[in-house]
């Protein structure tokens, strides 16, 4: 359990979150080719994008950073979750009603 404790009170725990999420890009990234997938890089960077500005928002608050770093990690998580549904609803509109 202090292996565990250590990982949170030392903001690594955000590191392999990260770590995990670039891992996971390439793998989306490569199964993409490799199925001729409808993923973009753009696609799974736009998808992934949300969850490293929280990791990163993490990390800060277990840093104990300013108020305001940990408020800038969050407005970029909501504008990169925002353009996430954007391009999520577009090609929705787009596959089901075509022009």
């Amino acid at each position: 359990m202090d292996f565990v404790r250590e990982l949170f009170l030392s903001g690594h725990v955000a590191d392999i979150v990260l770590a995990v999420m670039l891992l996971e890009a390439f793998a989306l990234s490569w199964y993409s080719r490799q199925t001729a997938g409808a993923l973009t890089i753009k696609t799974i960077l736009l998808a992934l994008l949300p969850g490293c500005f929280l990791a990163v928002a993490l990390r800060a608050a277990l840093f104990r950073a300013e108020w305001f770093w940990i408020a800038l990690a969050l407005i970029g998580a909501l504008l990169s979750h925002l353009a996430d549904m954007r391009q999520r609803l577009q090609f929705r509109s787009t596959s089901t009603h075509p022009r």
